[in-house]
């Protein structure tokens, strides 16, 4: 399993994009920093429908959308370490 960690901005950088393909079913995506706006996008969010998504708590809260993201599985940064220890790899987008 690899934990995809996505930081920039889902619609306007084509990290996303290219990592749609290389992205297992089994993997993790932990999306934090200006990535957390992607998720209100409609089209992205389909394109991540059956994916393990995780926000980052802190960056929601900081951002104003905890409430906009309760769909989403928020991790502190203590759940974010957990992540990475189940993870054989990160990759940061």
């Amino acid at each position: 399993m690899i934990l995809h960690h996505f930081q920039t901005s889902l619609c306007s950088d084509n990290a996303f994009t290219a990592a749609l393909p290389l992205i297992a079913n089994e993997d993790y995506l932990l999306l934090s920093s200006d990535a957390l706006y992607g998720l209100l996008n409609p089209t992205v969010q389909s394109k991540l429908v059956g994916y393990a998504v995780y926000v980052l708590a802190q960056d929601c809260e900081a951002l104003g959308l905890t409430e906009k993201l309760s769909d989403y599985t928020a991790l502190d940064y203590a759940g974010f370490v957990q992540l990475t220890l189940k993870s054989d790899k990160v990759i940061t987008w």
